[in-house]
């Protein structure tokens, strides 16, 4: 079974720091954690050293079989990486000098993100998704389904030929895809609206900005949030979705109804006077 992941160490004469350098790796796994022990190979590059060091890598990789080392001449650290890069067996490689040592939860922090890659890339396509939805229905109330039938033939057309060039890279090839073919789709649902209505491009914004100002507020509350919240809360995730729950629910409920957004004006009046922050007009 291949390993999670590959970390590339090339080194020269670095015998004294190479030990905690390993060890600093192998703290990156924790049962339970993000990365599972038995999850990293790690693969040095001894590139001429004269210090022992090949003899020492050979001696701990003949009881670790998740350390690989490659005693080479001298070729220069370039080379070096490009021997344990060939070497890896990983699909995912990092890197680190033989006299350096990883942070802990270095490589877990960017191991999720990797992962988490695709999730990021697809959250895009839900206002592409809310545009197309609302374009629909414009067209269904104008019957002209027809035309919409045409531009949903040519979005799956689009998503088939994004995807098939972007397979070969992953589930991130695969969610850019997807965003892509939603992007087309949207933005020819939206025009064929346009022509129904006979409206502007420009409308297309300003029905946009009230969401937008509402949900920069969001964001900058919560990553506020997230700055201030102790770790012993996050640790503890129904705590910590609670928390951020309520401190979005808070500002969104504010933003609605004190930012001056004139499209919510009449809704903003009405939810103020049925909480009793404002009194209703005769």
């Amino acid at each position: 079974m291949a390993p999670r992941l590959s970390v590339v160490i090339p080194s020269r004469d670095c015998l004294a720091y190479l030990p905690d350098a390993i060890a600093s790796i192998r703290a990156q796994e924790q049962p339970g954690g993000p990365i599972a022990p038995g999850s990293i190979e790690i693969v040095v590059v001894d590139d001429g050293s004269t210090d022992g060091t090949g003899d020492w890598l050979k001696a701990q990789a003949a009881h670790d079989p998740l350390l690989t080392a490659l005693v080479h001449a001298p070729a220069g650290v370039g080379a070096a990486r490009n021997a344990g890069i060939a070497a890896a067996r990983a699909e995912i490689i990092a890197f680190l000098d033989a006299d350096d040592q990883y942070l802990p939860d270095a490589l877990s922090d960017r191991l999720v993100l990797m992962e988490q890659r695709p999730a990021i890339i697809l959250s895009f396509a839900a206002p592409l998704m809310m545009i197309e939805n609302l374009s629909g229905a414009v067209l269904a109330a104008r019957n002209w389904l027809d035309r919409e039938l045409v531009a949903q033939i040519i979005m799956i057309a689009v998503a088939a030929a994004a995807i098939l060039v972007g397979l070969p890279y992953g589930m991130v090839g695969v969610a850019t895809g997807m965003v892509i073919a939603l992007l087309y789709m949207s933005i020819h649902m939206f025009w064929l609206a346009k022509l129904s209505l006979n409206a502007r491009w420009a409308d297309l914004a300003r029905a946009f900005m009230p969401a937008v100002l509402l949900n920069t507020a969001l964001l900058a509350a919560l990553w506020l949030a997230e700055h201030i919240i102790p770790p012993s809360i996050r640790s503890v995730d129904a705590l910590y979705v609670l928390l951020m729950a309520i401190v979005g629910g808070l500002v969104y409920a504010l933003c609605f109804l004190y930012l001056p957004i004139p499209a919510l004006a009449t809704e903003t009046t009405r939810w103020k006077v049925k909480l009793k922050l404002a009194k209703a007009i005769a």
